[in-house]
């Protein structure tokens, strides 16, 4: 992969206002905020706005709702970027006398130089309630609507490239011509038992519900759609402390260069002694994915790249607060 402009300069200068107003005092506020950025090169502004509003009818109870729209410009790798990405197969092999049985294609990759902006209109929902001085729960909601996403698509015929190993080449054009319609909601409890041990559980739920391309996409498989976290901390001593953290996470499938291939679900355990030597110094020994040898987390689409495992790991740290 390269980038053909190899020297490139854009000024851009940002105006950020946010003012916070008492409806009703003690009960409704309403949070307003914008963002406006001037691109000089292009002269293009992209707004961004945000309107919350806040009820709290009682001191235990809360309740929330906010409106969003942010706005994302080109990177320079968008608009410039040119290579070639791993061969993928076609969809029927094709014969070709005298050059025998071609099955692949190479994509080329081209940037856009008009590559527009994506687009985010966001709405949460939200309900906190406080049930006992040592419990409180909270549960949110959002839907969320993309517009004009990042997506890589045919500029053209397949080309016949002869050589060692005679091969097509599809050349693929970056555009903002995607959309999606994303839905969840999210879990979290705190529970603290006794003065020295703390529980801290959250689940998140989310749902592709619309988009525009069929299949897979770099968007819609980017995400699990199902993430469990349990964290706990526990109070040994005055100076030591136990903690640990829990995590799941549903499958994800890749979507590019080697479509098909899953991530499986998968179980993460993390932990930490530490020990509070003085004022300053904290000394900790800590043990991260200690259910698993290795597992894969994230495969890097669509660049190739090698993939990686989080191995299992123990080490020791040191924090001094000057």
């Amino acid at each position: 992969m390269r980038i053909d402009n190899t020297r490139d300069q854009a000024d851009l200068f940002s105006l950020f206002a946010q003012g916070e107003f008492a409806l009703v005092p003690e009960r409704w506020a309403l949070i307003l905020g914008a963002r406006v950025d001037l691109r000089r090169r292009r002269e293009a502004r992209l707004p961004a706005q945000r309107a919350r509003l806040l009820f709290t009818p009682d001191k235990t109870h809360s309740l929330w709702a906010s409106v969003a729209r942010g706005v994302r410009t080109a990177s320079r790798a968008e608009q410039a970027v040119a290579g070639t990405l791993p061969a993928t197969p076609l969809p029927a092999p094709v014969t070709l006398p005298g050059l025998g049985t071609i099955s692949d294609v190479v994509p080329r990759l081209d940037g856009n130089p008009d590559f527009g902006h994506e687009y985010l209109d966001a709405l949460d929902l939200g309900w906190r309630a406080a049930w006992s001085p040592t419990l409180s729960t909270e549960i949110a909601a959002y839907h969320y609507r993309y517009d004009d996403l990042r997506y890589a698509s045919p500029s053209g015929t397949p080309e016949l490239i002869f050589g060692a190993v005679p091969h097509f080449v599809q050349p693929v054009r970056l555009d903002t011509t995607e959309r999606a319609r994303v839905s969840g909601v999210e879990l979290t409890a705190n529970w603290r038992p006794t003065a020295v041990w703390d529980l801290a559980a959250s689940l998140s739920l989310n749902h592709l519900g619309h988009s525009s391309v069929d299949g897979r996409a770099e968007f819609s498989e980017g995400t699990p759609e199902r993430i469990f976290t349990l964290r706990t901390g526990y109070a040994i001593s005055p100076t030591l402390q136990w903690d640990a953290w829990l995590r799941h996470s549903s499958a994800l499938y890749t979507y590019s260069f080697q479509a098909g291939r899953q991530i499986d679900p998968h179980w993460t355990l993390d932990m930490r002694l530490g020990w509070k030597a003085s004022r300053d110094l904290e000394i900790s020994i800590v043990g991260q994915n200690l259910l698993d040898r290795r597992h894969l987390e994230a495969i890097n689409e669509p660049l190739p790249s090698i993939l990686t495992e989080i191995e299992r790991g123990v080490y020791l740290r040191a924090d001094w607060r000057l």
